[in-house]
């Protein structure tokens, strides 16, 4: 069985209800036309003005039945036009249901059906970090976190050892560095040198805290140490 076919089978099923015809049945047969989109409805409407009236006229009215009849009367009224309200509102609920249930129906189908379709040795578009790059990855939050706790202090002197050491294992060689400044700054979206330099004030210890990008030939040795081009 195709797609085409389920779908159609779908919307057969389905059976949506008349707005028209609901509306229709409900003004000339009242409760028995609310039968067509409720069936509790039908059933709780025709007990409504025979309950109504009992529930008030009762303990009032003992054998006076003509205002027995003209309560029985009023109740009717009210529940012929409870009735039709009803039916618009259910006829329209149940087709807006008619249609959810089969779009999602026809989308399943239709998931189902391109699963089925896709060739299996497509592979996967979204590439998988491997754990090397992982690795590298948890050690530039942890530099970046020792960088921003180094900031909050109140006497922050120079580079804390943490730090030092993570960029010295970090940056073997030039390309290593880099490597380093690049996803510092992909990763956090802020430059590594500029953070590093932020650290102190005094152009002393500033030269110090980059003196690894000095060495690497990534930066020019004067303050304020811009990239060598």
């Amino acid at each position: 069985m195709d797609t085409q076919q389920i779908q159609q089978n779908i919307i057969v099923v389905s059976n949506p209800k008349s707005v028209g015809l609901a509306l229709i049945l409900a003004i000339f047969f009242g409760p028995l036309g609310l039968f067509y989109v409720s069936i509790l409805g039908g059933f709780v409407m025709l007990i409504f003005p025979f309950l109504c009236t009992y529930l008030f006229t009762a303990n009032s009215f003992d054998d006076n039945w003509v205002l027995w009849l003209s309560s029985f009367y009023v109740w009717c009224f009210v529940d012929w036009v409870i009735c039709i309200i009803w039916a618009v509102v259910a006829a329209n609920k149940a087709n807006n249901n008619v249609i959810k249930n089969s779009s999602n129906q026809l989308n399943t189908i239709q998931n189902i059906a391109d699963k089925n379709n896709q060739p299996k040795y497509i592979k996967k578009e979204v590439k998988e970090k491997t754990q090397e790059e992982t690795d590298y990855e948890n050690e530039l939050l942890l530099l970046n976190r020792f960088i921003k706790a180094q900031k909050q202090k109140i006497f922050a002197g120079g580079m804390s050892d943490e730090i030092r050491t993570r960029i010295d294992n970090l940056c073997l060689s030039q390309d290593h560095a880099i490597k380093l400044l690049n996803t510092y700054l992909a990763l956090f979206h802020t430059d590594l040198i500029d953070d590093l330099k932020s650290l102190n004030t005094s152009y002393n210890i500033i030269k110090d805290n980059v003196s690894k990008f000095i060495e690497l030939n990534i930066i020019e040795e004067k303050f304020p140490h811009n990239p060598k081009s």
